[in-house]
């Protein structure tokens, strides 16, 4: 993958949707994370998690993306969670002061060994 690049997949168990990003999450790449995010909402997902273990970079358009996908998850009536990141990306959300207000889980808990 290059620089500037996103990879999304969505690995589907039941009503459950991971939805794995790696590479860089930021005003460019924004719109592919939401179209993703929208027809995940509307396949009827109860769960949905994001996967950002192998996210490379992000930037304050992904940490506002996180929440948005947060709010759009609670309107929804969907279950939302984000795993935990890359320690360089980890650090982003410590800094902005959001570790304790994500519902972070270890990536394992998703398939993906941490």
């Amino acid at each position: 993958m290059r620089a500037g690049e996103l990879s999304l997949r969505d690995h589907v168990e039941g009503d459950r949707h991971t939805v794995l990003l790696g590479g860089e999450w930021d005003l460019a790449t924004g719109p592919d994370v939401f179209a993703a995010i929208e027809r995940v909402l509307a396949q009827g997902a109860r769960e949905l998690v994001l996967d950002i273990g192998e996210l490379t970079f992000i930037d304050s358009t992904g940490i506002r993306g996180i929440l948005t996908v947060r709010d759009l998850c609670e309107t929804h009536g969907c279950e939302f969670g984000v795993t935990l990141g890359q320690a360089h990306v980890q650090r982003v959300f410590k800094i902005a002061g959001l570790e304790e207000v994500l519902p972070f889980r270890p990536a394992h808990a998703n398939g993906r060994e941490p």
